[in-house]
């Protein structure tokens, strides 16, 4: 059952001390085993939160294993999309504009568990409780097992959008080139945002759940730029580019909504807290200038003649009404780059290097760009 080196049959690989590669398990003949001789697989299950399965399996690696690791829904997704472009050119000016039309519908059949103080008045064992909830979970397989055996709910999600697109670039010298461009976009929700397992809690009045009323995140971008080309060659370049981009509907995790602001449609579950995804309710704009200088020392010896070097200059701002119930962050007030590139016949190496300023209101976790505070000695 093992291929003894290699990713797959009739592969081999050495190392560089002469040996192969470590064997790892045949999962194609794996998995015809299971199906022609189940007799040789031994199924071992926890019989409850304390005592693990022979092989080690917990009650949680259950539930997670069957239940809840992605995708635990089935997705349908309908597309139905048109696009037309037209381009044109008037002397030194090209025009180009199109649009495209977009229809999505989506259904997603997902699990729809029962509360765990559901399960307990069922008659199944629980846990024993950790406050502030008075009903523990589930504490053993047939208690999980009931938990999701209740019938798989359909919910679902439609819009509908239209993308307009228009861009000119115009030649004011042979070197000195103009171009604006605007349009619209889309980003999708990830399915696991729209569709999945949710948790109940009928202590808390709480309902921990993707939300399949989530709105794409439509955007309109405005961006222009000049470029100056030089040298003997042309290849080097001074550009300056600014851009304007209008976010509408982030998306915002971790919200406390009620019923209505959710859109619940089971009536069990009316005064309870959704906690879930929603969608900003006023839009984010991004502006940023960038300055770019391109400089190819063709002048050096022929074997230094394919060095570059790149400089740029960013600026970025941020403009929103609401920070208190979305606040943006990592953003990057200021930034320069730098890279110096060499390149002779296939060899070629590169170096790059960032500054970025100080993030201030918009630090997170993640994205935490600050200086260091000078401690007083």
């Amino acid at each position: 059952m093992l291929f003894p080196g290699g990713n797959q049959p009739n592969v081999s690989f050495t190392s560089i001390g002469g040996g192969g590669a470590p064997a790892f398990p045949n999962r194609d003949a794996l998995g015809t085993l299971f199906h022609t001789n189940p007799e040789y697989f031994i199924r071992s299950l926890p019989t409850s939160s304390t005592v693990a399965g022979a092989s080690g399996m917990t009650l949680a690696n259950y539930e997670s294993g069957r239940y809840l690791n992605v995708p635990t829904y089935d997705v349908t997704e309908n597309i139905k999309a048109g696009y037309l472009l037209a381009n044109t050119r008037l002397a030194k000016l090209r025009l180009q504009g199109g649009v495209r039309l977009r229809e999505d519908r989506i259904s997603a059949n997902e699990l729809n568990p029962y509360s765990n103080q559901q399960v307990a008045a069922a008659g199944f064992p629980m846990t024993v409780p950790v406050a502030p909830a008075t009903t523990g979970v589930p504490n053993s397989v047939s208690a999980i097992d009931y938990k999701y055996s209740r019938p798989r709910v359909t919910r679902k999600g439609e819009y509908d959008d239209l993308f307009p697109s228009f861009s000119a670039k115009y030649a004011f010298l042979p070197n000195l080139l103009g171009d604006i461009g605007w349009g619209k976009a889309i980003k999708r929700p990830n399915l696991r945002d729209i569709s999945g397992a949710r948790s109940i809690n009928d202590d808390l009045l709480t309902v921990v759940t993707p939300n399949p009323n989530l709105l794409p995140e439509r955007s309109s971008k405005l961006a222009a730029s000049l470029s100056y080309f030089f040298g003997s060659a042309g290849v080097n370049n001074v550009q300056i580019v600014a851009s304007e981009t209008k976010v509408k509907n982030q998306t915002i995790p971790n919200q406390s909504l009620t019923s209505e602001q959710y859109g619940n449609t089971d009536p069990l579950l009316d005064g309870y807290q959704f906690v879930s995804l929603s969608n900003a309710d006023s839009p984010i704009t991004w502006k940023s200038m960038e300055y770019s200088y391109t400089q190819y020392l063709s002048f050096l010896p022929r074997v230094f003649q394919g060095t570059s070097v790149n400089l740029s200059y960013t600026r970025t701002y941020v403009n929103y009404s609401n920070p208190t119930t979305f606040p943006v962050q990592g953003v990057i007030p200021n930034s320069v780059k730098g890279t110096l590139s060499w390149r002779y016949n296939r060899v070629g190496l590169s170096f790059s290097a960032i500054w970025q300023d100080d993030s201030g209101p918009f630090l997170n976790s993640t994205t935490a760009i600050r200086r260091p505070t000078p401690s007083a000695t």
